[in-house]
């Protein structure tokens, strides 16, 4: 865990801003940051993200960055709700290539 709390302003500062975990997944190249959040509006916390450049040049120089989505779904049984974890891949969009 990369995330550390201040307990004077009860705030969390991530590491480099973003990070909440720091891992190295044998089967990528390069460090796999972990930003855990809510599932909902993944769409807008991504962009968020991907808007820093912070995040940018991380993912520019071949790391990553996972998001932890947790959300509440309906469980099996009794009716009752259980948290379900996904995982999404933060990615940078290829730029179109320009001509001239």
């Amino acid at each position: 865990m990369v995330e550390h709390y201040e307990p004077r302003s009860h705030r969390r500062h991530d590491l480099f801003g973003f990070a909440d975990l720091l891992a190295i997944d044998p089967s990528r190249r390069g460090a796999v940051a972990i930003q855990v959040m809510r599932d909902s509006h993944w769409t807008w916390h991504r962009n968020k993200l991907l808007r820093e450049l912070r995040v940018r040049r991380w993912i520019e120089r071949g790391n990553h960055l996972d998001c932890h989505l947790w959300g509440k779904r309906r469980g099996h049984g009794r009716g009752g709700r259980i948290w379900v974890l996904r995982v999404r891949e933060a990615r940078l969009r290829k730029k179109p290539l320009t001509s001239g």
